[in-house]
């Protein structure tokens, strides 16, 4: 995949310590390019004071036997409202 659009941009990352956000938290850092792991709460309002270009949403809750059905909703819809709320407001 092709990242140079990515020069002089700042790329926030969400799910960065699943499966896909460390893979793609790997490739960001062996091109060098600048990005912050959001680390805190997706379910909370997301404040990041520094700029941000792009965000790639990855945090997600995947269905496992015997998993919590409310607290998959809050984490992949709510989460997903608030990310979209971070984007509106940068």
């Amino acid at each position: 995949m092709d990242f140079s659009h990515l020069n002089r941009k700042t790329a926030l990352v969400t799910g960065s310590r699943g499966f896909i956000g460390d893979c793609l938290v790997r490739r960001l850092k062996s091109l060098d390019l600048n990005f912050i792991e959001f680390e805190g709460d997706i379910k909370e309002d997301i404040s990041i004071e520094k700029n941000v270009d792009v965000v790639f949403h990855l945090a997600a809750k995947i269905p496992q036997k015997n998993s919590n059905e409310e607290e998959f909703s809050l984490v992949n819809e709510e989460g997903t409202i608030n990310v979209l709320k971070f984007c509106k407001n940068k």
